[in-house]
């Protein structure tokens, strides 16, 4: 979510601070030998978790498309 208050160097200003703090981690977790796997989870549940709704939204649209497609194949009866 944006706050309509900053200004584009604000905005800019994030970005950078952003990138040095991915780019940290990434370095912590070579430093730490922790796997790509592992990392890119830690990083998907730390970003999905700053967005409350948004991983159930996911969930819901990903569960929605697996039913059309059963329903496309004829494996699951309309309602």
């Amino acid at each position: 979510m944006t706050d309509p208050t900053l200004t584009s160097d604000d905005a800019a200003d994030d970005v950078v601070a952003m990138r040095a703090l991915l780019e940290g981690a990434a370095s912590a977790s070579l430093t730490a030998e922790v796997s790509l796997d592992d990392f890119m989870r830690a990083a998907w549940l730390a970003y999905t978790d700053a967005r409350p709704g948004m991983r159930d939204a996911l969930e819901v649209e990903a569960m929605r498309t697996r039913l059309a497609e059963l329903r496309a194949r004829g494996q699951l009866a309309l309602a």
